[in-house]
């Protein structure tokens, strides 16, 4: 789309030449209203290029966290499994306050640490 546009505005300035050599048998009023139009696009379509290119580097910033995350939750992990049940039991006693099981085994968690420090999403510890 912007290399359709750019296109287009290089040859409005090149009729714009002609114009002015004479050669062209196109109205400058019209020419002019067309050049500026085509500019706007291409400004329109520059603007689309920065958004999209802001937006990916925001995915990238966010990938990254995910993904540091994720290496400390499957750190965290690792050791709980290497664990024998009464370690585990301690780990546990120590990161939760209360767990409640409603019907239909809706699960609810009381953290004694913020889930951001555990590297859990707040949104996912409100029902399992």
């Amino acid at each position: 789309m912007y290399q359709k546009h750019s296109t287009e505005v290089l040859e409005y300035e090149a009729e714009v030449i002609k114009v002015i050599r004479g050669e062209s048998k196109l109205n400058p009023d019209l020419l002019n209203k067309l050049y500026e139009d085509a500019k706007e696009k291409v400004t329109e379509a520059e603007q689309s290029i920065k958004t999209l290119e802001s937006r990916i580097q925001n995915n990238e910033h966010v990938k990254t966290s995910l993904s540091q995350q994720f290496d400390v939750m499957k750190t965290w992990a690792d050791i709980y499994d290497e664990c024998d049940l009464e370690n585990k039991k301690m780990i546990l006693s120590r990161i939760m306050k209360s767990v409640r099981v409603k019907r239909g085994y809706e699960i609810e968690i009381d953290w004694t640490v913020e889930c951001e420090q555990l590297g859990i999403n707040a949104e996912t510890t409100q029902m399992f």
